[in-house]
This record gives C-alpha cells, structure tokens and sequence, in this order.
C-alpha cells in the first residue's frame, strides 16, 4: 500500500526594512553615478534625431520635384535673432516662368547703358502679376539669347535688369516699337505647408556650412539658404542668402553642420557631438560624426577643410559618388 505524506509548507522568511533600505541606497548612489556618464548620449540625442529629420525632409523635397517635374527644394529658414543659424527647413518651389497675361504680351528694351551695365524694359503685364518679381528673378528676351539679372522690383510696368560680366546686350531689340516675347525666370517660393521644425537645442550652423571643402558662402547673410532638386534628380541650383545674388551651381558637395543653438560657430566644430551632412551633386546624402583634429595651432578654417575633407574620403572609400 501506499503511505501518504502531508507536505508541510516552509515559513518564508520577508525582507526586512533594513534589508529594503540597503537596496535602495545603492541603486540611488548606481544611478547618481551613471548620470555624468549619461549626460554626453542625452546632450546629443537631439542632435542626430535633427540630422535624421533633416535627411527625411531633403529627400522628400527631390521626391516632390520628380512628381512636379519643376525643381523643388528646401529653404533653410535663418533666425531673426541669429542669422547664422537655422531652425526650421520650409519646402520651396519653381514657379512657372511668366510670360505676361496673353499670348501676345510683349517687352520693349528702351534703353541700354553699357558703362554702368544697367538697362531698362517696358513690360505689357500685369501689374499685379509684377508684383512677384523681385531682384534676383532673371529675364529673357524672343525666347533665345542669355537671361539678365533683374536688379528691382518693377515700378510700375518698367523693370530694370543688368549685364552681369561680360553678358552681351540683348540683340536686335533695342527700339523695337513692336517688343518681343518675354520669359520671367523666378526663385524658389516658400510653400504654404508646414514647417519642419528642429528639436531644442539642435540648430544648422551656416556660419561653418558651405559648398566644397573650403567654402564658407551662407556666412554674414540674412535671407534664407535655397537649395532645389531637378526633376531628373539631383542638386539643381544652390541660392546662398544673398539679396538679388546669382544661384549657384557647382560640382562640389554641400556641406551642413548641424550643432547646437548655444554654441554657434567655433564652439560646434570642437564639439564632436555635432553631426555633420553632404549633399553631392547627383543628390546623395552622406552623414558622419563631427571629429575634430587633435592638432594645435589649426585655425577653425583648418579644421573645418579637414574635416570636410575626410568625410569625403570616407564616402569615396565605401563606394559613394
């Protein structure tokens, strides 16, 4: 037969308060502890997420110029406090070239001044639509020739432009009671959609972005920083922020650093939790860790060249164009 046993269930000992206390002040003095270890991950959390936002929005503008078949891209929007840094990126577009009102609306060159450069045209337009050109806008004549830069806002239905270098005169016009078909060639506009805003305390640092390894071209400005995309794909023009200055176009990368608010300048390119950003000319992005050469005497120039210059190698050496 089988004999039955009772199980008899052991006391179970509780933690005593003493016990509960000695647990808890370790891991206070654990937790105090890691926080300066902590403090640089959390300080440049926001800081790659920027460059991860800003990388999303870029690409997206190149997406929309494909769709638009126009260039479309990104304005980074200056502060009006600081205008060497950015904190917000605004999606912006090509408006169609105009063309007048009518199919048969006309410009008449009434004079030329080869000293100065400086010329004057007669627009039959819209005076509301004029409104929309602004210097900077360039404009051909008869659908052939060179654009010229146009210098002022139009008074009235009279619009200034100019001989940047050695463009030649417009041909064959000049007292042409008749005038000639026209083509406005204008900026990029902000678009009314929303804003991408950067995390506080990530800001762009214009002062140390630029195009190629040496270039420092948003620097001292106040308009906003305009790169496009063409509808084929890849950087089109590049308008560095200068009020009625040429866009550029150019085969070198575009160079962003993305830091801190606090420290404009110098201070992020020391600091290698900044992030940095290219954009080459067929439209890759490339990102890296700021790393500041170890070498005294550099002067911020120096560095920033250094830099630029070894992130390109990085890229080239892991198959990038």
């Amino acid at each position: 037969m089988f004999s039955i046993q009772r199980c008899h269930p052991r006391h179970q000992r509780g933690v005593t308060l003493v016990e509960l206390l000695v647990v808890v002040t370790i891991a206070v003095v654990l937790l105090a502890a890691s926080i300066p270890m902590m403090q640089p991950v959390i300080k440049g959390r926001e800081v790659r997420e920027a460059t991860r936002e800003i990388q999303a929005f870029i690409k997206a503008a190149e997406v929309r110029a494909m769709e638009r078949g126009r260039p479309v891209g990104v304005a980074f929007l200056r502060s009006d406090k600081s205008p060497n840094l950015v904190y917000q990126l605004a999606l912006a577009e090509v408006p169609p070239p105009y063309m007048g009102d009518s199919s048969d609306a006309r410009a008449l060159v009434l004079n030329i001044d080869l000293t100065s450069g400086q010329c004057r045209a007669s627009l039959s337009a819209s005076l509301n639509a004029l409104e929309y050109v602004n210097p900077g806008d360039r404009i051909r004549f008869d659908f052939r020739g060179p654009s010229y830069r146009v210098a002022s806002k139009p008074s009235g239905q009279y619009l200034m432009f100019h001989l940047d270098g050695s463009l030649p005169p417009p041909k064959g016009q000049l007292g042409v009671s008749t005038g000639v078909p026209f083509q406005i060639f204008r900026q990029p506009r902000i678009t009314a959609a929303a804003p991408l805003e950067l995390p506080v305390p990530a800001a762009i640092d214009l002062s140390m972005s630029g195009i190629g390894a040496q270039g420092f071209q948003f620097n001292g400005y106040t308009e906003p920083v305009v790169m496009t995309f063409r509808p084929q794909g890849g950087l089109d023009r590049i308008y560095t922020g200068g009020n009625g200055s040429d866009p550029l176009r150019t085969l070198e990368p575009l160079f962003l650093l993305i830091g801190r608010a606090d420290q404009v300048g110098e201070a992020n390119i020391n600091d290698n939790r900044s992030q940095w950003m290219s954009i080459t000319r067929v439209g890759a992005m490339h990102m890296l860790q700021n790393e500041t050469p170890q070498v005294g005497g550099m002067t911020v120039d120096a560095k920033v060249a250094a830099i630029r210059t070894n992130m390109r190698k990085k890229w080239m050496t892991a198959g990038s164009s």
